[in-house]
């Protein structure tokens, strides 16, 4: 009874997931290919006092909407505000995003990477437990 509550409230979040993404690439879809620094700079001071707060959200939200790499949104930050209150509002973003990607792992679990992957995740895990020292030894040799 657990388990199917469990994983009701799974789908339920990835439906959820899905549909904020969908409903910000259906918005923007004209404008996507015009997604550059000064337009993502103008969008967050386009919110005034709140623009602090929209730089926390789109950095945090950035790797599950936008694929936008974490020192761009860095420099716009250094672009807005000063020095102290820019690296300030990069870490909070940065922690955002850390933790949510860590919550959505935990919340999706094992399973839903093994259904996506279909069992190769695993088999690396356990090649990586059995071989790690090999696998990371022969790496290194060949990078050198």
């Amino acid at each position: 009874m657990k388990n199917s509550k469990k994983s009701i409230f799974k789908c339920l979040m990835i439906f959820f997931l899905i549909s904020i993404i969908a409903f910000i690439l259906y918005k923007y879809k004209g404008n996507l290919h015009k997604i550059n620094m000064d337009s993502i700079r103008s969008y967050i001071q386009s919110y005034g006092k709140f623009s602090a707060i929209i730089f926390i959200l789109i950095y945090t939200v950035r790797p599950l909407v936008l694929i936008l790499p974490a020192s761009l949104m860095s420099i716009i930050a250094g672009s807005i505000f000063n020095l102290y209150m820019a690296l300030l509002l990069s870490m909070i973003g940065c922690f955002g995003s850390a933790t949510l990607a860590f919550f959505l792992s935990r919340f999706l679990g094992q399973s839903f990477v093994n259904k996506i992957l279909k069992g190769k995740a695993l088999t690396l895990n356990d090649n990586i437990e059995k071989y790690g020292f090999r696998i990371i030894s022969d790496q290194k040799n060949r990078n050198h």
